[in-house]
């Protein structure tokens, strides 16, 4: 099994495995088995950023990117991973760019996967509005629980999207619901 994972890939798996039995995280441990079951990369990139060889070994910043990632290929929508840059022109300092995280170019669609809203992620979405007001109309977001009737954050968050930025709530995708409803049917779900 060691020759497989490579140097000091045992050690790095007791540690991360101890990490993981600490936090209590069943779906990042179902994806550790998957992957030394499949003979993948493991270790902490593998989990959270880092390439995927399942999706044509796409770098992804985070393990909700790479699964939202499985996800449309599972529902067969072609997507394309952070390939447009938004320059804000007349902005010299600070946050000049916004690149989203998937465009699906078969539906002309936007679509920016969030978990914690910091920011610059906030000045980011906001310019992007006020620079390029069509485009952001094709804008939809992938939120990790939106809906939530607790925590000031999931309220803050959704304030944020609906209030500040205008959107509509059908632009909101809750990912709790789709890690739900498919990490036990999409292989390598993390």
């Amino acid at each position: 099994m060691a020759e497989k994972m490579g140097y000091g890939a045992d050690r790095l798996f007791r540690l991360n495995t101890q990490k993981i039995i600490n936090k209590r995280t069943k779906g990042i441990a179902r994806a550790y088995a998957n992957r030394i079951k499949d003979g993948l990369p493991i270790g902490f990139e593998a989990i959270q950023g880092g390439r995927r060889p399942d999706l044509n070994n796409t770098f992804f910043r985070s393990a909700w990117e790479a699964n939202y990632a499985r996800y449309l290929d599972f529902i067969g929508v072609k997507w394309e991973y952070e390939k447009h840059s938004f320059e804000f022109e007349t902005i010299k300092k600070g946050t000049r760019f916004y690149i989203p995280d998937f465009y699906l170019p078969e539906d002309d669609i936007w679509v920016e996967v969030k978990g914690y809203l910091r920011n610059k992620a906030k000045t980011k979405l906001s310019r992007f509005k006020r620079y390029y007001p069509e485009e952001f109309k094709k804008l939809k977001v992938v939120l990790g629980d939106p809906y939530s009737a607790k925590g000031k954050q999931h309220k803050k968050t959704l304030n944020f999207f609906v209030r500040i930025l205008g959107m509509s709530f059908r632009d909101i995708e809750s990912y709790k619901l789709l890690n739900k409803k498919w990490k036990s049917i999409i292989p390598y779900w993390e």
